[in-house]
């Protein structure tokens, strides 16, 4: 099947085929923050773990964000996607609002004093990563959908993300977004 816009780049968005029965990836929808050469970078936006900011930096321990598990890859560090453009030194754009990264102690200073919201950054534990070419492999594989990124999927994500994304594609993308969870209870 055909996705929209199939080509991958950053900014766009990768929805787990519903047979992906992958922990990470399992009913994913990622956000692709870069995708070089040298590989690709992404954010699983839908998978919200049990753990808050401040109970992982100490300097927020007032503060109580929502983490997201990023990917497999890095788990033991924390990343951020944000909409806070130069307000954050060495960000890196992901499209012309959101942005990768940066200085963080800037990021924790704002936070502090109250001038970033929950809906500008989002946090994750981990990444996803594939090699040069691995990515590619796998969308001829079919294991991903390749959409176009809308903002609401980032900092206004429901639990329902992935099949609301499919919806979000049109009529044809309706019947997977249907698929049930388990096939063989159908």
């Amino acid at each position: 099947m055909n996705s929209e816009g199939s080509k991958i780049s950053k900014g766009k968005i990768l929805i787990a085929d519903p047979i992906l029965d992958e922990v990470y990836f399992r009913r994913g929808v990622i956000l692709l923050s870069d995708h070089t050469e040298e590989g690709t970078i992404g954010f699983v936006l839908n998978k919200q773990i049990d753990l808050k900011i401040g109970e992982a930096i100490e300097e927020l321990s007032e503060i109580d964000m929502p983490v997201y598990l990023g990917g497999p890859v890095s788990k033991d560090s924390i990343y951020y996607i944000h909409t806070l453009g130069n307000l954050i030194e060495d960000s890196f754009p992901i499209t012309d609002k959101l942005f990768f990264g940066g200085h963080f102690d800037t990021l924790k200073e704002l936070i502090i004093k109250g001038k970033v919201k929950e809906d500008q950054v989002r946090f994750f534990l981990g990444y996803s990563g594939w090699a040069p070419g691995q990515l590619e492999q796998e969308l001829k594989s079919e294991a991903w959908i390749v959409s176009k990124m809308k903002s609401k999927y980032v900092f206004n994500a429901s639990k329902n993300l992935w099949h609301d994304a499919l919806i979000d594609m049109g009529k044809e993308y309706a019947l997977i977004a249907n698929f049930p969870d388990d096939p063989s209870m159908n």
